[in-house]
């Protein structure tokens, strides 16, 4: 290694979070394939097998909406959730669609669920686990769930059937999701993928790992009851290792914040048990004090199922001539 990239990589921390994340997502896929199941007033479903992983096929809901009137004809709003709930995704979908004027794409199945007889925070637990004992880069789930994000996006472009899924074709994508849906649009907007404009996302405000974990000792002399799916695996402390830094650079999103260079806003909820909230302001690589974002008085859980509402000044982020402005 010359002077010169050992400085680069002192000097811009982003880059190691590229590494892993840009090999996995870009890694040829064989059997991904897209279809269309149903189509109808304003409403179409597809099927999206995004990637075999730990020998599983990933196979997903996507559901685009479309509003009354379509504004802006070229940009999607990605939205990436877990698992399907018609009942409050589709008016959650509708809702936003007619907001913003965007057709609204909801990519459920991230990730896919239950794995080994776990779901949610207990699998992530359980992927860093197998990362720590064997090095493999590919094992962190958070690797798969951006790929599913990634591969949405090339469906709904047209470069995995050859042809566009949607008319007019979109070019651009707004992408949101919540919790651990949250921490994949942090990592979908470290792809560096330049149809993604703009980013927002929503009950993750767990950014700077150490810092995080720091200060909830400091608070409550312990940490979160609600990681304890991590804190039974030992990986607090396993994150001071030097494979556990690699892994932290791999999917903590505070390396990624300087590479960002679309409009972000962040959304979480003030009573929000899983983290110490007040560090957002502290958070030194590329600070997020500088970014808008929106704390609401409800629990995460209302704000992740669309229960905590959004008055319309909330709009979404996007780029036009290098500023930002929002889309209404």
């Amino acid at each position: 290694m010359t002077i010169l990239a050992a400085l680069c990589l002192l000097l811009y921390p982003s880059l190691t979070l590229q590494g892993p994340l840009h090999s996995f997502v870009s890694a040829p896929e064989p059997d991904r394939s897209f279809r269309r199941v149903s189509s109808g007033e304003g409403v179409a479903e597809f099927r999206l097998v995004s990637q075999k992983w730990k020998d599983r096929l990933w196979s997903h809901s996507l559901v685009v909406v479309s509003p009354k009137k379509l504004v802006h004809t070229d940009t999607v709003l990605l939205v990436i959730t877990g698992d399907r709930v018609d009942r409050s995704d589709q008016p959650l979908a509708r809702a936003l669609a007619e907001a913003s004027g965007m057709r609204v794409a909801m990519l459920f199945d991230v990730p896919n669920q239950p794995l080994w007889g776990m779901r949610e925070d207990e699998i992530i637990a359980h992927t860093f686990a197998q990362y720590m004992g064997t090095g493999d880069a590919s094992w962190p789930l958070l690797m798969p769930m951006a790929k599913s994000a990634a591969a949405a996006m090339d469906a709904l472009s047209g470069r995995i059937s050859g042809e566009a899924s949607l008319d007019p074709q979109p070019k651009k994508f707004v992408v949101t999701g919540a919790s651990k849906r949250g921490w994949t649009t942090w990592l979908v907007g470290a792809l560096g993928d330049p149809r993604v404009i703009g980013l927002a996302p929503a009950v993750f405000d767990f950014l700077d790992f150490p810092s995080q974990l720091k200060r909830q000792l400091e608070l409550w002399g312990g940490y979160s009851e609600m990681i304890g799916d991590y804190t039974e695996l030992g990986l607090q402390q396993a994150l001071e290792t030097d494979r556990g830094k690699e892994l932290q650079r791999a999917v903590d999103p505070v390396h990624a914040l300087a590479s960002i260079r679309v409009p972000i806003l962040a959304l979480t909820g003030a009573n929000d048990r899983y983290w110490a909230t007040e560090l957002r302001g502290s958070i030194g690589i590329g600070s997020l004090a500088r970014r808008p974002s929106r704390s609401l008085p409800t629990q995460a859980t209302a704000l992740a199922t669309g229960k905590g509402r959004l008055r319309r000044s909330a709009r979404l982020p996007t780029r036009r001539r290098g500023r930002a402005r929002c889309l209404k």
